[in-house]
C-alpha cells in the first residue's frame, strides 16, 4: 500500500472541467480537495491551466493561510476565483502550536487581509473551547470575525469537538471527560453545535451561555452588513439604473 500525499494531475483536472462544461454546461466549480492549494507552485498550475481554457469558468476551493500570497492570489482571482474557504480554528497562537497547525497569528492577518485585498471572499472558520482557552478567546474570535467576514454566508463560531481518532479525543478520555468511543457517540455527542465536553473547566452551560452570545452577536453582524448590501443594491438599481440588478427574492 502506497502511502503519503499524491497530487492529482493538473490535466486530469482540466479534463474534467472540460467534460462537465461540454456535457452538463457546467461553469461554476468547487474543488473540495482539502489540500488543491498545497504548494505555490501547484496553485499556479492550476490556476495557468484554468486561464488557458477556451471558456470562462468561476470556482472555489479550500485554501491554507501560509500560502496566501497577495501575488498567488490575484492569479487566482484572474483565473476565475471567487470564494477561499480558510480553515482557522483559533487565534490563540498557543492553541494553535498544540494543534500543530503550522500557522502563525501574522499570517492569519494578512492572508485574510490579502484574500480581502485580491476581491476574494474568504471563508473563515473558528472553533472555541480548546484546552488553554477563555471567554477572551471568544471574544477576539467575535471581533475578527466582524472586521473581516464579508458575511456572504452566515459564519457562526462552532465548539470544539473530539471526534474518535483524533488526539483531543485522547486527551478527554486522559482527562477523565470521555470513557470510549460508545460514551461519546451515545452519551455526549448530541450535535455539532454544542459541547460534547469540557475542556476549558468553566462547565458546558456556562460555555453554552457564552457561545449564545456570542453568535447572536455574529448573527446580528450578518443581517446589518446583508441590509447595507441590498440596501446599496437598491440604489444603484433605482437611481443609477443598474440592469444587473436581479431582485430581492434570492433563491
Amino acid at each position: 500500500m502506497r502511502e503519503g500525499f499524491y497530487e492529482r494531475p493538473v490535466e486530469a483536472i482540466i479534463e474534467e472541467i472540460k467534460f462537465l462544461y461540454r456535457v452538463y454546461g457546467i461553469n461554476h466549480f468547487q474543488f473540495s480537495d482539502e489540500l488543491l492549494m498545497s504548494s505555490v507552485k501547484r496553485t499556479e498550475e492550476v490556476c495557468s491551466a484554468i486561464s488557458q481554457l477556451p471558456f470562462k469558468i468561476k470556482w472555489d476551493c479550500n485554501g491554507r493561510l501560509n500560502f496566501a500570497t497577495s501575488t498567488l492570489l490575484r492569479l487566482m482571482k484572474t483565473s476565475g476565483a471567487q470564494y477561499i474557504n480558510y480553515g482557522i480554528e483559533s487565534l490563540n497562537q498557543k492553541v494553535l502550536n498544540q494543534m500543530g497547525k503550522g500557522l502563525t497569528l501574522n499570517q492569519i492577518y494578512s492572508g485574510v487581509e490579502a484574500t480581502l485585498q485580491s476581491g476574494l471572499s474568504p471563508g473563515l472558520n473558528l472553533l472555541w473551547g480548546f484546552p488553554g482557552e477563555g471567554p477572551e478567546d471568544l471574544k477576539e474570535a467575535v471581533e475578527f470575525l466582524k472586521k473581516y467576514d464579508t458575511c456572504d454566508e452566515l459564519r457562526t463560531i462552532r465548539p470544539v469537538t473530539p471526534y474518535p481518532g483524533c488526539p483531543l479525543y485522547r486527551k478527554a478520555i486522559d482527562m477523565g471527560l470521555i470513557k470510549d468511543a460508545e460514551d461519546f457517540y451515545e452519551n455526549k455527542h448530541k450535535n455539532s453545535d454544542l459541547f460534547t465536553v469540557d475542556f476549558m473547566g468553566m462547565g458546558i452551560e456556562e460555555a453554552h451561555k457564552h457561545l449564545y452570545e456570542a453568535n447572536l452577536e455574529l448573527m446580528h453582524n450578518y443581517s446589518f452588513k446583508n441590509g447595507l448590501k441590498n440596501k446599496r443594491a437598491a440604489y444603484k438599481f433605482y437611481y443609477e439604473g443598474d440592469a444587473n440588478f436581479r431582485g430581492f427574492r434570492a433563491v
